[in-house]
């Protein structure tokens, strides 16, 4: 066995004894905290695309936190994916649906966080998703289309986001006053390539790493507000759409949230704004700007519902003109949704979204997708 492979295996079992020697440690239970979530979209390809059809891709969590309350975090998530995915009835780039995958159950995150006092330094070691403290906007995460989530000039790289996680560490600064920083480096390569199913951790050479830098605001006010800057670096070995050997990518992200109006006792409208460039010699996706609305509280006596308008714009490079029958300048997908909180465990999503020049060509009409989310969480 690869030395890299064996090293991987190693830090997922440190990973899950730390938790179950801090599990048996504490008689006291509140220390441990186990929870489950599912997730599941029913979407339906009502017009234009590659074919009219439906798709219910779903996802679903078990995970358990051990936090001892002096700085120490171990954490561990179990992903199950499961149904058809969308896109392959709409074609697009982006991902109408954030939860479609290949079908498989495995360990998704599995890491340990140590806080130093009142420093404001912490610093994660394990296997972890990029996206989780990386380019993350709250009001964003209401839609469904995937680049709402990850910008996609990053996602197209295919770094450690879902549904693929890698081993990687994160230090991370935080200022009392809201000012933060924080840097990491990631596995270039998650999982193994060409085998979606299940768990793998190998750290080849030709992997590299995926590294990341983030510098941002984050104020939790009467007006909650957040602006940060980014950028990345992936020393991979690959091969361009073009048949060129490459061994480097990288790009650069703003992104930024406030809210406008309102606030707990009426309804709170928030705008954000993402912007993210790649390097076009050797993406598909050169660049992107997504930007919407949200209204939490929109309807009198349904303050936790959330109303929620998105445009999310991915421009096509060069490279990708040369290699693309009657290529577009952008995909652009427009989304409408309503998040209608039932119960304090139960949501139902409905949403509808419109894909321009679905898959960045001229050649695939333009679609409608209409769809509900249902979402269940535990406790």
């Amino acid at each position: 066995m690869p030395l890299a492979r064996r090293a991987g295996r190693a830090a997922l079992l440190f990973t899950f004894a730390a938790f179950c020697c801090a599990a048996q440690a504490y008689a006291d239970p509140d220390p441990i905290d186990f929870g489950a979530d599912y997730t599941q979209d029913f979407l339906y390809n009502a017009a234009g695309g590659l074919n009219r059809g439906g798709g219910a891709p779903g996802i679903v969590h078990f995970n358990g936190t051990f936090d001892s309350g002096s700085g120490n975090v171990v954490y561990a998530d179990m992903l199950g994916t499961f149904g058809g995915s969308i896109s392959n009835q709409v074609g697009d780039r982006q991902g109408v649906s954030n939860v479609a995958a290949h079908n498989t159950f495995k360990l998704y995150k599995a890491w340990y966080q140590h806080s130093f006092g009142a420093s404001g330094v912490s610093a994660r070691l394990g296997l972890q998703d990029y996206a989780a403290l990386f380019n993350m906007l709250g009001p964003a995460q209401l839609f469904l289309n995937s680049s709402f989530g990850t910008d996609p000039t990053i996602s197209q790289v295919a770094p450690s986001i879902f549904p693929t996680t890698a081993l990687g560490a994160v230090v991370r600064w935080q200022s009392a006053s809201g000012f933060y920083a924080m840097g990491g480096v990631y596995d270039g390569v998650p999982g193994e390539p060409g085998h979606p199913a299940g768990t793998h951790i190998a750290w080849h050479s030709h992997d590299g790493a995926f590294s990341a830098l983030e510098l941002g605001l984050a104020a939790n006010t009467q007006r909650p507000c957040k602006v940060a800057v980014g950028g990345w670096y992936r020393s991979t070995d690959y091969v361009d759409a073009l048949g060129r050997p490459r061994s480097s990518d990288g790009g650069v992200y703003a992104i930024g949230s406030v809210r406008v109006a309102g606030g707990p006792a009426r309804p709170a409208t928030s705008l954000f704004l993402q912007v993210g460039r790649a390097r076009g010699d050797r993406n598909p996706l050169h660049g992107y700007v997504g930007a919407g609305v949200t209204v939490a509280g929109p309807i009198a006596g349904r303050p936790d519902d959330t109303f929620g308008f998105g445009v999310a714009r991915a421009a096509t490079s060069d490279l990708f003109r040369r290699v693309t029958a009657a290529p577009a300048a952008a995909e652009t997908a427009i989304e409408l949704s309503y998040q209608a909180v039932l119960t304090p465990r139960f949501v139902l999503q409905p949403d509808v979204q419109y894909v321009v020049h679905p898959g960045g060509t001229e050649r695939i009409d333009n679609a409608w997708v209409i769809g509900m989310r249902v979402a269940y969480e535990w406790p």
